[in-house]
């Protein structure tokens, strides 16, 4: 992969990452934290750990091509860098209770889990639309022959 695709794939991810904290956040708020009410400071945060995310992804690229077994076991890596990343930010903040913890641990699961699922739906998306040109392209080259 080249770097301009690797970064379009983190660009990508950035901003899918940032719109699902997002609901997180909010599921969270309502969960926890239904009668507390956030300053302008808040809508940095899902910015913040959209970048703190993406630095497991900046950190593993590599230019060849990797098998199942080197891209499941980096994609684990990831996610157990990305938990201790996180899990060390929230905790530096101040987390105090150990359940809204463990929730905001079951989260970042859940939205890498997403990130990846929705990465491959684009990424089919993007090959189904290239088999299909290259399906028109081999009837007109066979025509032309």
């Amino acid at each position: 992969m080249s770097k301009t695709e690797h970064l379009k794939i983190v660009l990508i991810s950035f901003f899918i990452i940032v719109t699902l904290v997002n609901v997180a956040m909010g599921i969270m708020g309502l969960c926890f934290e239904r009668e507390q009410t956030f300053s302008y400071e808040a809508y940095f945060m899902p910015l913040i750990y959209g970048f703190l995310s993406i630095i497991p992804l900046i950190f593993t690229y590599t230019k060849k091509e990797l098998t199942l077994k080197q891209m499941i076991f980096r994609k684990v890596f990831r996610l157990l860098f990305l938990e201790a990343l996180l899990t060390s930010f929230v905790f530096l903040n101040h987390v105090a209770e150990v359940r809204e913890l463990l929730w905001f641990i079951l989260s970042v699961l859940i939205i890498s889990v997403l990130v990846n699922v929705i990465l491959w739906w684009l990424d089919n998306l993007k090959a189904k639309e290239l088999n299909s040109e290259l399906v028109k392209y081999q009837k007109n080259q066979g025509n032309t022959v």
